[in-house]
């Protein structure tokens, strides 16, 4: 999947032109292949390094953040469930302002009442928003 991905022309150019002088340089790690940029395809390993490296970071306290979640696993325990890719587990997070799960697959965002939390979510945000001072 992560071969899907690709960068412009120009880009990718450039890249081959880095790999090129990098083998130079180094040609005994030409076993590792081509020199290829990560990409979002591979963040969602959980052994990608960056994904490792930074889900050890902590959150700021002061981002206030909430969380939609799908369970497409009735009848399964919440702490079990899935949205039929991602376990509850993975995406529930200590912290949130508000969590909110429903009956879902992993596409939650186009479900109706996830659209109606994110609706309540901006509302809410807009309540606590200081009133614009006025312009002169």
């Amino acid at each position: 999947m992560a071969n899907l991905i690709t960068l412009p022309v120009t880009m990718l150019g450039q890249l081959s032109d880095i790999s090129r002088e990098l083998i130079r340089i180094a040609p005994g790690k030409q076993e590792l292949g081509p020199l290829r940029i990560p990409n979002s395809i591979d963040n969602l390993s959980d052994r990608d390094p960056f994904v490792r490296l930074s889900s050890r970071l902590p959150m700021n306290p002061r981002v206030r953040f909430h969380s939609i979640i799908g369970n497409d696993t009735p009848g399964v325990a919440l702490a079990l469930s899935s949205d039929g890719i991602v376990p509850y587990e993975s995406a529930h997070l200590e912290g949130a302002a508000s969590e909110l799960v429903i009956p879902s697959q992993h596409s939650v965002q186009e479900n109706p009442l996830a659209i109606l939390e994110i609706r309540r979510i901006l509302k809410e945000q807009l309540r606590a928003a200081p009133a614009p001072s006025p312009s002169r």
